[in-house]
């Protein structure tokens, strides 16, 4: 069984046929492809130790950035509101999961390290692949393409 958290495993998440076609947001996903990837390989950087906390926390700046920055991209394409709405809600969420994962961390709570990768796998891998990715479909020249 191959290891989901393998460096080869998140190769994939980099590939060509993922990218979204803005290349600021590519540049921001493989970003934070690479932190996620630094925390997976750092074996000795587990939830409650100095240095998982040091790439978490640029991780949590990153990932507030990068939500910043689509948002304006969002404003700036001819997206439904209802598409635009669902998208925000999703950034909010996970954010709102980074603060309580960041105050159990804080407050020393024992949590497994695979559970965490996990969620910050969905945060960031499984995010662009469920909503991200559907940026493509309002970009003028992907627009100009289907008509």
């Amino acid at each position: 069984m191959t290891d989901q958290y393998a460096p080869e495993a998140m190769q994939q998440y980099l590939d060509s046929s993922l990218l979204i076609g803005v290349p600021s947001i590519d540049q921001e996903h493989h970003d934070l492809v690479t932190q996620l990837e630094s925390l997976i390989t750092t074996t000795d950087a587990h939830p409650n130790s100095e240095h998982f906390s040091e790439i978490f926390s640029r991780l949590g700046q990153q990932i507030t950035d990068h939500f910043v920055h689509e948002e304006e991209i969002f404003r700036a394409l001819d997206m439904p509101a209802d598409e635009v709405q669902d998208h925000v809600q999703t950034h909010t969420e996970i954010l709102n999961q980074y603060v309580r994962l960041n105050i159990d961390l804080m407050e020393g709570q024992p949590l497994a390290r695979s559970d965490v990768l996990r969620m910050i796998k969905r945060w960031i891998v499984d995010h662009v692949l469920q909503h991200d990715i559907r940026i493509r479909n309002y970009l003028p020249k992907h627009r100009a393409e289907n008509n």
